[in-house]
């Protein structure tokens, strides 16, 4: 993701994962969401940026470094 350099906003870089990843033919979805259950009752969604191969989830930061709650 380099080749597009800095100062985009987080929705550039993410578009640009997702036009790399689909090029090496690979199942890419975007936003996709998922229920939460906390003990058999669901408590909320979370959505995911980017699932690839319905195994792989990345989640997207656009700063100028990782901070420890990224990970």
């Amino acid at each position: 993701m380099n080749d597009l350099g800095v100062g985009f906003i987080e929705a550039v870089y993410k578009n640009s994962l997702v036009v790399s990843l689909r090029r090496k033919n690979l199942l890419v979805e975007t936003e996709k969401k998922y229920e939460i259950f906390y003990q058999n009752q669901r408590v909320g969604f979370y959505i995911a940026d980017i699932v690839v191969n319905e195994s792989v989830i990345i989640e997207v930061k656009c700063c100028k470094e990782l901070a420890p709650q990224h990970s």
